[in-house]
């Protein structure tokens, strides 16, 4: 599972070589890291990819997919409530 840290990193770069800064940072237990960043006023959903001696933070791809997570993080910095984006939600009855 992801959570928000406290914090956002202060830059994150794209495998393309742009530097971006994340309005949200994402981290689970096992080194996973996403940022929401935004672009062209758009927000965007970025995932770590790789790691190298040149990198060591990882560079990130474009994510084509929203995990439930950074859905309710974008909620949280939109509102800037965040107890209400994190709040259990019911599960879909089929």
């Amino acid at each position: 599972m992801m959570k928000k840290t406290e914090t956002p990193w202060t830059q994150a770069k794209l495998t393309n070589g742009s530097i971006v800064m994340p309005l949200v940072t994402l981290v689970d237990g096992y080194g996973g890291v996403s940022h929401i960043i935004r672009d062209d006023n758009c927000f965007v959903l970025i995932n770590r990819v790789g790691e190298s001696n040149n990198e060591p933070n990882g560079t990130f791809a474009i994510s084509p997919y929203w995990f439930k997570e950074a859905a309710a993080a974008l909620v949280g910095y939109i509102t800037g409530d965040w107890n209400l984006a994190f709040q259990p939600q019911e599960e879909e009855k089929s």
